[in-house]
């Protein structure tokens, strides 16, 4: 095949997903329209549907997501990691008068290893406060990338630091602490230690557009919290857009699927309060913007 025939394959596969997005678009009411009003700087933030579901409802997704060849409503299911679940350790820092927590903010280090794609990594992530509307959160997240890989892929630029050095200050310019900074310019970064590891066995797949592109990631959690002595066992599950930039389109779109969803498989929300540390959150949109999300915002 010519480079030519190549470029033209190319622009119509553009051309068609730039038609779905449009149709999406068209069928589905703006944001406001709709009732719907998403904190400032939505865009920038992570956004997601959540529910708390029993074992039971695990395994009942699970079954129903493991077809290879399956569809849901108009997209092809991709089974991710030959259907097998990944392992995901999370620790949570805060100070011992939780000024993270009161705020809703966290502060985790996340490790993924053991997995047979070879994807082992770690990192250091700040959120900071939520909202929901319908099962959608909404949350600024700082901190994508890497400490390490194993694979040397989007690392970093803080040389050998640990995660250890990086939550304790030594590297400000990190996004997650740059964040945390932002929101905490008082907080002596020196008295975090952590309350919480959190261990998930994580299943997942994504939802395929007619082209193949991805566009939705479900996700199906095996969560067991420690803090302590003390030990408890939940399941999630979850679909967050994978798109880099959520659009009024994107993200009508994801609360008609959690929507589905939720009538699907029966599911109750978990609008209330934070899946890992527990803290409550608020319907959208937020009284205030924190300082990191305005300055996320300011261009």
């Amino acid at each position: 095949m010519s480079m030519t025939d190549h470029r033209t394959r190319g622009t119509r596969r553009r051309l068609r997903q730039h038609r779905f997005w449009l149709a999406l678009l068209l069928l589905a009411p703006g944001l406001a329209a709709a009732g719907l009003d998403p904190p400032f700087c939505w865009q920038e933030m992570e956004i997601e549907a959540k529910w708390q579901i029993s074992n039971r409802k695990f395994n009942e997704m699970r079954a129903a997501f493991s077809d290879k060849t399956g569809v849901f409503d108009r997209y092809r299911i991709d089974v991710r990691w030959d259907g097998h679940t990944n392992q995901f350790i999370d620790n949570f820092y805060d100070s011992g008068s939780r000024d993270l927590g009161n705020a809703l903010h966290t502060l985790r280090h996340r490790t993924r290893y053991g997995t047979a794609d070879g994807e082992n990594w770690q990192k250091v992530q700040y959120k900071s406060t939520p909202c929901f509307i319908d099962a959608a959160w909404f949350r600024l997240e700082r901190g994508d990338c890497h400490l390490s890989d194993a694979q040397e892929k989007n690392l970093c630029d803080t040389g050998e630091m640990s995660y250890r050095d990086i939550i304790s200050g030594k590297a400000p310019a990190h996004p997650a602490m740059a964040a945390l900074i932002l929101d905490h310019p008082a907080l002596d970064l020196s008295t975090l230690a952590q309350f919480l590891q959190v261990s998930i066995h994580r299943y997942r797949v994504r939802f395929l557009d007619e082209d193949g592109r991805p566009v939705f990631r479900v996700t199906l959690d095996k969560v067991t919290r420690t803090a302590g002595s003390l030990h408890t066992l939940s399941f999630e599950a979850e679909i967050e857009m994978i798109d880099e930039y959520a659009t009024e389109a994107t993200v009508a779109e994801l609360i008609r699927l959690s929507k589905m969803i939720e009538k699907k498989f029966s599911l109750t929300d978990s609008r209330t309060r934070l899946s890992k540390t527990g803290d409550p959150i608020s319907a959208c949109p937020l009284p205030a913007s924190s300082p990191a999300t305005l300055a996320a915002c300011k261009s």
